[in-house]
């Protein structure tokens, strides 16, 4: 291969990645799935979400599968998860949490169940979502809940879409 190959490959390369990046997660068809909506909170999300500009960037947000819990009902458990950020608890589910709060590496399309142990009977899920800012007010996370289509087969969820923010106050 001569250097103007691979330029061009690169070049090639950056295309199409520019072309396909605003899409990457779209919506896509999921086999037997059921899109029901659903509403969630920011457990913990990159600072730049915060400020002005242009990139998106990932965050962990929290979300019931049953579309009908409302977010203040979930508050509690951003906080108690947020309390665990970096300690070592010897309750199993406070340890899970706990780790999935300290490693903050996005896991693109990565959903775990909130430890029941942690949520009580609430049937509610971690989610690693890419949070786009055409969708934001402005493109900035103000604390407001989100809007996602939840994807389920057999009632299990296997993907979250971020639709926008609701409208109502942080």
């Amino acid at each position: 291969m001569t250097g103007i190959s691979v330029l061009c490959r690169g070049l090639l390369l950056g295309l199409v990645v520019v072309g396909v990046g605003g899409c990457m997660d779209a919506p896509r068809s999921i086999e037997g799935a059921v899109r029901t909506r659903t509403e969630g909170l920011i457990v913990q999300a990159n600072s730049t979400l915060f400020a002005p500009g242009y990139r998106d960037a990932p965050a962990l947000v929290i979300f019931s599968a049953n579309p009908r819990t409302a977010p203040p009902a979930l508050k509690p458990l951003v906080d108690t998860a947020n309390s665990l950020k970096g300690t070592s608890p010897a309750d199993p589910g406070e340890a899970v949490l706990a780790r999935t709060m300290t490693d903050e590496t996005y896991r693109r399309g990565h959903i775990e169940r909130y430890p029941p142990t942690v949520a009580g009977n609430a049937e509610t899920y971690l989610a690693h979502v890419m949070i786009r800012r055409n969708v934001l007010h402005e493109g900035l996370l103000r604390g407001r809940p989100l809007i996602f289509d939840l994807y389920t087969v057999q009632g299990q969820p296997v993907r979250l879409d971020l639709v926008g923010e609701s409208p109502g106050r942080p």
